[in-house]
């Protein structure tokens, strides 16, 4: 197994600065980071691709006025006063607001009059904790543009972007819908990424109970059985996403997206079902580790009792001859004592052929 140690997960997250506050009201849940927030904007029809860092929320305010297709991602979400602003150019529900704010937000989708509302999870896996990190990605998809939120730089986007620049992709020559498709796609096709990683983790967890079983190895199985659960938790509302997404009538999203979306609704059905054998091999592998530890003590207690059985009617000897009265005749023979250990040595052999006819050893 890995030699980092794993930093448990946390089961839930605490409601921060939420509690008691009027629906709709934005707070800052996320920690105060000292990078400030970057705002990208891609601006691509199939003819050109126009692509800057934005300053201000206000420069964005021309974006529903153009024919071209415009992505705009957002990396930070700890300024509300910037999301409020962003919210006002594109006439987002408050309560949109408030989820995008929420980083414990599950994964959903919210079909809206103008736009739709998706919520996602990305999961990166962590080198220094040697387990998975999660973050919300939020999505809001209107005619002529696509608005992504996330916790904090990087992503699993940079392939994405790749295609928006290289002209003739297909990227570039369909609608934000098709764009969003492929954010979610990414997304999922990521996740097979932590399953490998898990996956390694468990033929080598195999490989090591099968060859010294001890109490560190069973701690590391619970602990990645604990984060399979924990992934399983935070990515298994996207089915419904996806089931959603592609039987809802929505104008904003045409029919040959919801093949697309179709299809990664079958991506992540494999990223379920493996997640799901994954978690029951490790609970197979536990059972198994129990199971010969188990049969390993069985062997012990055993022998244990086959020695117990032996010296029992030996012990009953030494104790009838360690007596100290007086008068025991048999204490005058000559050969007494030849003769104890005769009967010993005797009843012990007859006891040892006995337990191995019953195949005790």
């Amino acid at each position: 197994m890995s030699t980092v140690k794993s930093i448990p997960l946390k089961l839930y997250q605490k409601a921060g600065k939420k509690l008691g506050q009027a629906p709709g009201t934005l707070a800052q849940l996320v920690e105060k980071s000292e990078e400030p927030e970057v705002i990208t904007l891609f601006e691509f029809d199939q003819r050109s691709c126009e692509e800057e860092e934005i300053q201000a929320a206000s420069e964005l305010k021309h974006i529903k006025e153009t024919v071209s297709n415009n992505w705009i991602n957002i990396d930070g979400i700890h300024d509300t006063n910037l999301i409020a602003e962003i919210g006002q150019i594109f006439d987002i529900h408050p309560f949109v607001l408030e989820d995008i704010l929420d980083p414990r937000q599950r994964i959903k989708i919210e079909f809206y009059d103008d736009y739709v509302f998706i919520v996602l999870k990305m999961i990166t896996h962590s080198d220094e904790s040697d387990s998975f990190e999660k973050e919300n990605v939020s999505l809001i998809l209107g005619k002529q543009f696509l608005i992504s939120f996330q916790e904090k730089p990087g992503d699993a986007f940079d392939g994405i972007r790749e295609r928006i620049r290289v002209e003739g992709s297909r990227t570039r020559a369909s609608g934000c819908d098709y764009l969003a498709y492929r954010l979610i796609d990414s997304i999922v096709d990521h996740y097979y990424v932590i399953l490998e990683k898990y996956g390694e983790k468990i033929e080598e967890l195999e490989t090591e109970l099968s060859e010294n079983s001890n109490l560190e190895l069973v701690n590391d199985s619970q602990m990645i059985k604990r984060e399979l659960l924990l992934f399983m938790r935070a990515v298994l509302p996207l089915g419904e996403v996806l089931t959603g997404i592609t039987k809802e009538e929505a104008l904003l999203i045409t029919k040959e997206t919801r093949l697309y979306l179709q299809d990664a609704k079958d991506h992540f059905m494999q990223v379920s079902d493996t997640a799901g054998s994954f978690r029951a091999l490790v609970a197979d592998i536990l059972d198994t580790h129990l199971s010969i530890m188990s049969h390993k003590m069985n062997e012990v207690m055993k022998v244990l009792t086959i020695f117990a059985a032996i010296f029992i009617p030996l012990t009953f000897i030494a104790g009838v001859f360690g007596m100290n009265f007086e008068h025991m005749p048999e204490l005058k023979i000559k050969y007494a004592y030849l003769l104890v250990w005769v009967a010993m040595i005797g009843i012990a052999v007859f006891m040892l052929i006995k337990f191995k006819r019953k195949g005790w050893f």
